[in-house]
């Protein structure tokens, strides 16, 4: 059982080092982490790759810089492809995951296809602004509902990596890639859950992209 998780970066030094952090310190051991850089102008790659060198994960983590921007959507799915783990996350830049998250969710992919997890909204400080975003499920078991809510959020999302398959790539000038791959995941009937406990901070800034 091996873990992917498929993060993309853009001009996100500013928090990242709070990210690297929280998945480096997970209860359970990230056995892969992709990062597709989409043309940063600041120190993100920089500081990834010294953050990589100074905890010794080269055999593990990697950054791989784009040669040409490709967009929001279609880094997460370069980032995506190049991973080989059973099991698939999504990280954002900014973001701080709790360090029980990967052994929550993971412990809930045993009997589904795909799960999400709640959230936390922190300032740029770190201070909790909301509890938990949610307070019930967001998404449902209708398509149509799911289409009409678009309840999806990447960030807090993760996969088995065999329902990924037919989904991507995702459309041309895709914007919603997550709740493009909940809605077809939905579409096809796929075990979903969902966890209330908030597992993810997620950060609201000026910078957000």
């Amino acid at each position: 059982m091996k873990v992917s998780v498929a993060m993309t970066t853009y001009n996100g030094e500013l928090y990242l080092i709070e990210q690297l952090d929280s998945l480096r310190e997970q209860e359970m051991k990230i056995d892969q982490l992709v990062i597709c850089d989409d043309g940063s102008k600041d120190d993100t790659v920089k500081i990834v790759n010294e953050y990589i060198s100074k905890y010794n994960l080269e055999d593990s983590w990697q950054i791989i810089q784009n040669e040409k921007n490709l967009g929001y959507a279609d880094n997460f799915h370069k980032a995506a492809s190049l991973c080989n783990g059973d099991y698939i996350f999504f990280a954002d830049q900014d973001d701080i995951w709790a360090d029980t998250r990967v052994s929550s969710m993971l412990a809930a992919l045993k009997e589904n296809d795909f799960v999400m997890c709640n959230l936390s909204l922190v300032d740029d400080d770190d201070k909790v602004v909301l509890d938990r975003l949610y307070t019930k499920n967001p998404a449902s078991s209708s398509f149509w509902t799911n289409l009409y809510r678009m309840p999806f959020r990447g960030c807090t999302m993760a996969f088995r990596a065999s329902v990924l398959k037919g989904i991507v790539p995702f459309p041309p000038k895709c914007i919603c890639h997550d709740n493009w791959i909940g809605l077809c995941l939905s579409y096809k009937k796929c075990k979903f859950h969902y966890l209330l406990e908030p597992l993810h901070l997620y950060r609201t800034h000026a910078e957000n992209v």
